[in-house]
């Protein structure tokens, strides 16, 4: 059984790739034959249960601004259905780059799998690790053994290289072009439409931890079922994947949205209250935190068999810590916000701007939505 699941992990290196990433594997492990991947299971499971722990060896990306778009390419292989996905958890740990996401997934003669999938990356080096299962519980029982996997990752030192002759250059290359955002306007309606962007918490898969989901209408009727990650207040259209925006339209209480890959929804639709229901579910509209509400410590509220703890400290200076799993990855500098947006400026004198909002209705805001996950005060 264990062999059937690695044959379902699409996502391979190539043959005779060095591995680049240090790990601990968790003790008593079985290691899985998956080469150029390292893999391990867990020893005692019972008939029908899969569960593996995968690495794959590191890669490089053009820049360090590239390791999201990489990590989104990973997320699906040939073949696969993604049927439901938590938003992006991007965070420093262990002095790394860290991305993760939770999914539901119909893998090609496999059927259902729940995945945990954790890239990191240093400067232009990214590498990718995985915790695959067949079932939810299997995953939150072994939480804590894939929280010690995943944080043990460290890339190894490059070996070093003997001195040649210069390689030719290359002629140079146009500079890329900066993608535009397009700007996202105040949640409200229009009329019987909705603008802006409006949100709706759910339950993290394989986990208590809570998520947000969103849903961005823009003046040009164009509908988005994503996360704006990167700042709440504008959306890249062209970083879409076409089976999560298209045009939309509304028909008395229906709401009809033909997906940019050709597929068409037609939804229940109704007002209620300032936000709306669709298909039956409930949204509401995201509204930005003043300076003194933001002010405080923001932990993940359900953390109970979830391998990310991380924690958000704004201090009423202006000033921030933000830690990942461990206290070595806290992160210090400066913040600031910008309607839906919070910027940071780190120490190292680098900036990165997130997507923050209330999550709720009271005010000071008890919760928050930090780039798709949810806060709650301390």
């Amino acid at each position: 059984m264990i062999h059937a699941l690695s044959l379902l992990l699409v996502l391979q290196g190539s043959p005779g790739t060095p591995l680049g990433v240090e790990f601990r594997a968790p003790p008593d492990w079985v290691p899985v034959e998956a080469p150029p991947l390292r893999a391990f299971a867990p020893p005692k499971l019972a008939r029908g249960e899969l569960l593996l722990l995968t690495l794959w060896p590191a890669e490089r990306v053009a820049s360090p601004d590239g390791f999201a778009a990489w990590f989104e390419r990973k997320l699906a292989g040939p073949g696969e259905t993604v049927l439901q996905q938590s938003p992006l958890d991007h965070r420093p740990a262990n002095g790394l780059d860290v991305l993760t996401v939770t999914q539901r997934v119909r893998i090609p003669q496999g059927g259902q799998v729940v995945r945990v999938v954790y890239g990191i990356a240093a400067g232009d080096r990214v590498a990718l690790a995985m915790l695959t299962s067949n079932q939810d519980q299997l995953v939150t029982g072994y939480a804590a053994q894939a929280r010690g996997f995943f944080e043990s990752l460290r890339f190894t030192e490059a070996a070093p290289q003997i001195a040649g002759p210069p390689a030719p250059r290359p002629p140079a290359s146009p500079p890329e072009r900066a993608r535009a955002r397009t700007a996202i306007p105040a949640a409200g309606f229009d009329g019987t439409e909705p603008r802006g962007l409006f949100y709706r918490l759910q339950a993290g898969l394989g986990s208590t931890r809570m998520e947000t989901q969103t849903r961005i209408f823009l003046p040009s009727r164009r509908l988005f079922r994503v996360y704006p990650f990167g700042g709440g207040d504008g959306i890249d259209e062209e970083r879409c994947n076409p089976d999560m925006c298209g045009g939309y339209r509304i028909d008395g209480a229906w709401l009809t949205v033909r997906w940019d890959n050709g597929d068409t929804q037609r939804l229940s639709f109704a007002r209620s209250g300032d936000g709306f229901t669709l298909d039956g579910d409930t949204f509401q509209p995201a509204r930005g935190l003043g300076a003194a509400e933001a002010v405080g410590d923001w932990v993940n509220p359900g953390n109970a068999g979830n391998p990310f703890d991380t924690g958000l400290r704004l201090k009423a200076d202006g000033s921030f810590e933000w830690k990942g799993g461990s206290q070595e990855a806290t992160l210090r500098g400066h913040y600031e916000l910008r309607g839906l947006t919070l910027v940071l400026h780190f120490a190292d004198g680098t900036s990165k701007p997130y997507t923050l909002f209330a999550a709720g209705r009271t005010q000071p805001a008890g919760l928050i939505s930090f780039d798709g996950s949810v806060y709650a005060r301390r």
